[in-house]
């Protein structure tokens, strides 16, 4: 939903880097630590936040990704020589203008480089953000057949999916049923407890503003969503 935000923003650096401590320590392990934007070289700060990801042995891999438009400063690509970095460049045809330019920048410096095209995915399309009013056992059987295993860290709270988080930050209801804030919580071992809660949801409350788990789900071509 990123070419809806009118107003985007840049996070504080210092705030995000104290987020991902906070949650380095509260979890056990996270097998993928991806930062993506809209466009993750747009973030002039993008350096100190792979160093972090990449200092916490909890974080087996991280990835990041772009969408091959602009090509990476020497300081970010020498940070992500690292064999448990992957970068990948989802690309969008001819909107991708230096995808190319870069992927053999990566394969010359040692940067492991995965180019997704646009017929290596399906894209699909979950609709807008109205409340549809299922009821609890759609909703449980609509999340049971969900695609989505990604949790979502945005501005300080954990959030269950990207659908949850993105769309609180475009009017939709910002349940705390759907998140934990972990920005707010002081104690540990209840910040702990919260996030192996959220991970047992059955359903949320952004499931009644999406179709994904749904025979309503639509593809559309790459790139063009809107």
């Amino acid at each position: 939903m990123m070419p809806y935000f009118k107003h985007p923003v840049d996070y504080p650096v210092n705030d995000l880097l104290s987020d991902m401590d906070k949650l380095f320590d509260a979890v056990d392990a996270i097998q993928i630590f991806r930062l993506l934007g809209g466009e993750t070289f747009l973030y002039k700060d993008l350096n100190p936040l792979i160093e972090k990801a990449l200092s916490s042995p909890k974080v087996k891999t991280v990835e990041v990704v772009s969408n091959g438009t602009i090509i990476p400063p020497q300081s970010t690509l020498e940070l992500m020589k690292n064999p448990r970095l992957i970068f990948q460049i989802s690309h969008y045809g001819k909107y991708s203008r230096h995808a190319e330019e870069i992927k053999a920048l990566c394969d010359k410096m040692g940067v492991k480089c995965v180019v997704r095209y646009p017929d290596d995915k399906t894209w699909s399309y979950f609709g807008d953000l109205h409340f549809r009013g299922r009821s609890e056992k759609e909703l449980r059987h609509q999340l049971k057949n969900c695609a989505s295993i990604c949790r979502n860290f945005l501005d300080g709270r954990l959030y269950f999916c990207p659908r949850a988080s993105f769309g609180s930050k475009l009017g939709m209801p910002d349940s705390p049923n759907d998140f934990v804030d972990v920005r707010a919580e002081s104690d540990r071992k209840i910040l702990r407890r919260k996030i192996f809660e959220l991970n047992q949801k059955r359903y949320i409350a952004a499931c009644n503003y999406c179709d994904e788990g749904t025979g309503e789900v639509k593809s559309v071509p790459v790139a063009e969503q809107m």
